[in-house]
C-alpha cells in the first residue's frame, strides 16, 4: 500500500479499529511501541507503561496523534525498517495491521528484532474467510454500507495460519482468542469463551499474544 493511499485509510478509519482494551492495559508494559499506530488510539490508554512509541508510515496522521497525544512519540517509518535498536522494546502492538501488508514474515520478523527477550507482542488481524459472515450480518443490520470487502487486506488469515507465521518468526504464542463472537450482540458468551479453541475460529478477529524467547 502508497503511503497516499495508507493516509486516506487511517483517515477513514478514525475511533473504528478495536481490541480487547482489558486484555492489552494488562499486558502492555514498560517500553512499548505500536507498529501502524495512525493518531495513536491504542496507545491513548496505557499510562501503565514507562513510554510509548508510534509509528507509521503517514506523516498527516502522525501529526494530528502527536497534538492530541503530547506523551506519545511519534515515528515516520516503515514496519519493514524500523529505526531502532534490537532488544529496544518490552511490548509491540500490531493491531489490524499485518492484513495490509504484502510482506507479513518479514514485517513479523523486523517487530521480533526490536522486542527485547520475553518481551510481548499482541497482534491482531480479521479471521478470513469467516469475516465475510460479519459482513453479511452487519450489511443486513445495516450497520455496513456495502458487502464490498476492503480493498486495502491484501496478506489474509485464518486462525491456523497466522499462528504458524507468528511461530515460523521464532516467537511463541502463549494466547490465540477470538474477539466478536457470532450475534454477540443478542447473545450472551461468557468470559473463558472467546478463548476456547472452537470458538477462536468462528471469530471475527484473531488475537495472538506471542512471547520473544
Amino acid at each position: 500500500m502508497t503511503i497516499s493511499k495508507w493516509d486516506s485509510y487511517t483517515e477513514q478509519l478514525v475511533g473504528v479499529t478495536a481490541t480487547d482494551g482489558q486484555l492489552l492495559r494488562q499486558l502492555a508494559r514498560g517500553l512499548v511501541l505500536d507498529v501502524g499506530c495512525g493518531l495513536g488510539g491504542h496507545l491513548r490508554e496505557l499510562d501503565n507503561a514507562t513510554r510509548r512509541v508510534g509509528v507509521d508510515p503517514g506523516l498527516p496522521g502522525l501529526k494530528r496523534g502527536s497534538q492530541m497525544l503530547p506523551g506519545v512519540a511519534f515515528v515516520c517509518a516503515s514496519g519493514y525498517q524500523l529505526p531502532f535498536s534490537s532488544r529496544t522494546f518490552d511490548t509491540v502492538l500490531c493491531i489490524d495491521v499485518i492484513e495490509h501488508v504484502e510482506r507479513p514474515q518479514e514485517l513479523l520478523l523486523e517487530i521480533r528484532r526490536v522486542l527485547k527477550p520475553n518481551g510481548v507482542l499482541f497482534l491482531q488481524t480479521p479471521n478470513y474467510p469467516v469475516k465475510k459472515l460479519y459482513d453479511f450480518w452487519h450489511w443486513v443490520r445495516r450497520s455496513r454500507p456495502s458487502l464490498a470487502d476492503d480493498t486495502t487486506h491484501i496478506s489474509k488469515f485464518n486462525v491456523s495460519k497466522i499462528e504458524r507465521l507468528v511461530k515460523a518468526v521464532g516467537l511463541e504464542v502463549s494466547l490465540v482468542k477470538g474477539r466478536n463472537l457470532p450475534f454477540q450482540e443478542i447473545i450472551y458468551y461468557p468470559k473463558g469463551l472467546y478463548t476456547n479453541q472452537t470458538l477462536v475460529h468462528i471469530a471475527q478477529k484473531i488475537i495472538i499474544v506471542a512471547n520473544n524467547k
